[in-house]
């Protein structure tokens, strides 16, 4: 990734990259959509070039964007992650550990937690809903799931499924989960 990737790549109908640079920044200072991201993939490009370069200067810069996203938009988050490109994170008080895995056309919402438990990270199938102050324990999310908000997820949630509670438990299959939020 170069670091003009950063700005461009988490493009997303609701969350649609500016044009300009001049717009890229004013979203960057004033928006949280758009600088959650944007400062997670600077983190994500500087300490990549740590880990190349060894050179102390990427770190400090890897950890400036990381605590930026702390401070500013309360987005906590580790310096490695697998998150594909186009996830929409729509709030802000998401904690996320180093090494998730967060496939294709996902969403997640405000205060969503992705823990690491007995060294297992969690994973997010591709299309999946995650909503409001959900809680991952280590579990692998299949595709196209929906998780309602408040939930606790302590065991896998296989592909079409909607699961609610705490313990989080599957109560039916959905065809697109997509069908569950207010605009598509």
């Amino acid at each position: 990734m170069k670091f003009y990737d950063c700005f461009l790549v988490d493009s997303h109908k609701h969350n649609p990259v500016p044009r300009s640079w001049l717009r890229r920044c004013y979203k960057l200072m004033l928006t949280q959509r758009y600088s959650m991201t944007v400062y997670l993939r600077m983190t994500e490009y500087f300490y990549d070039r740590y880990k190349q370069r060894s050179n102390r200067f990427y770190l400090l810069m890897a950890d400036f964007f990381k605590r930026k996203n702390e401070v500013k938009n309360n987005f906590e988050h580790g310096y490695q992650h697998n998150i594909a490109y186009g996830t929409l994170f729509h709030h802000t008080g998401i904690t996320l550990n180093d090494n998730v895995v967060i496939d294709d056309n996902v969403q997640i919402f405000k205060n969503v937690t992705l823990a690491i438990v007995e060294g297992k990270t969690c994973e997010i199938g591709n299309g999946s809903v995650i909503f409001s102050h959900v809680i991952i324990l280590g579990k692998k999310i299949g595709k196209n799931c929906v998780i309602g908000a408040g939930s606790v997820v302590t065991t896998d949630i296989p592909d079409n499924s909607i699961a609610v509670g705490s313990p989080a438990r599957v109560i039916k299959k959905c065809v697109d989960a997509h069908d569950y939020l207010e605009y598509r």
